[in-house]
């Protein structure tokens, strides 16, 4: 996959075969809100909470993660039913990220195009965590010379080199 940019066009994504624009990124999701209680398998009488993103992926895109919603389950509550706002465009899911049972760290459980999700995946299955060094900028830096070397991502600007490690290139 090749990126590439340019003032007339903006950002484009070039897969081998096909040229398509990328939209950037819009802000943030609004949080979820807590619905109901649902029978599944969280921890009764614990706290739990939940964040989202908006993602496209077929553009490899992802945006900032919303604001948490915080909820201390009732006895005998296992799972929670969250209402999700609607999807803005470039996106087309939404991911939903919770914390185990009064944990800090966000873990993907899952991901919808619906306007509820059901919350209720085991603690010990959540392995994926939220990538927080996203970061949405209003406009992506222009570069007079953009390149990789040792891992890194170069862009050159007049007086600014703008650099950032590779992380995880994508394989096609």
């Amino acid at each position: 996959t090749m990126y590439l940019h340019n003032i007339t066009d903006g950002f484009r994504k070039y897969n081998g075969s096909t040229i398509s624009t990328i939209t950037p990124a819009a802000q943030a999701p609004s949080n979820p809100t807590y619905t109901s209680a649902v029978t599944g398998s969280l921890v009764d009488s614990k706290t739990y909470r939940w964040k989202l993103t908006f993602i496209n992926a077929s553009l490899g895109i992802e945006s900032e993660g919303s604001t948490e919603l915080s909820r201390t389950l009732g006895a005998a509550e296992t799972g929670a039913k969250l209402g999700l706002p609607a999807i803005t465009a470039p996106y087309d899911k939404i991911r939903v990220y919770r914390t185990q049972a009064d944990g800090q760290i966000f873990f993907l459980e899952g991901e919808t195009a619906d306007t509820t999700f059901n919350s209720t995946v085991d603690d010990g299955s959540l392995t994926i965590t939220l990538d927080t060094t996203i970061d949405v900028m209003a406009a992506l830096p222009l570069g007079n010379y953009i390149g990789i070397y040792k891992g890194f991502l170069i862009v050159v600007q007049p007086n600014t080199i703008r650099y950032c490690r590779v992380v995880a290139p994508e394989s096609d």
